[in-house]
């Protein structure tokens, strides 16, 4: 998103930078379009939101250094995450992390995965994992998925 570039001994011009996208690959799978250029914009932003925080785990805001897998976030985007993008490799990749995270005691889910060694975390975070196997179910009809994951969640 920035890019600071020091220690030149010379003018660096606009067509000396190249960007380069990076996000997991995923793809967009529904469109829209509005007479309005505002709901336009405003549209092109929540796409791009969404596919700047996907790296392998949903991310949050990486401009304050949140790169960990958030759960809360997730939670919270998943159904619109799974409207426009294809997310069921993402997801299903995701929750085995999740499931490899779980509490063996008492099922509870730490507020990012993969944990790094955490294990504590909060009921509106911890709800990411049920959140994402119902988008699972709802959206792609995945019920082996949940099969799956049954066990871990009674």
């Amino acid at each position: 998103r920035f890019v600071e570039v020091t220690g030149l001994n010379y003018t660096l011009e606009t067509s000396d930078l190249v960007a380069v996208e990076l996000h997991t690959d995923v793809q967009q799978t529904s469109f829209i379009h509005f007479s309005d250029p505002l709901l336009n914009k405003i549209q092109h932003l929540v796409l791009w939101g969404i596919k700047s925080n996907l790296m392998s785990v949903q991310t949050d805001c990486d401009q304050r250094d949140e790169r960990r897998g958030w759960m809360g976030d997730a939670a919270l985007t998943a159904e619109a995450a799974a409207l426009t993008f294809g997310m069921g490799a993402f997801y299903t990749h995701w929750l085995e992390q999740m499931l490899d995270a779980q509490n063996a005691t008492d099922g509870s889910m730490p507020n990012f995965v993969p944990s790094l060694g955490t294990t504590d975390g909060a009921p509106n975070w911890q709800t990411a994992y049920v959140m994402i196997l119902w988008v699972m179910l709802v959206h792609y009809g995945d019920i082996d998925v949940v099969f799956h994951h049954h066990d871990s969640l009674v």
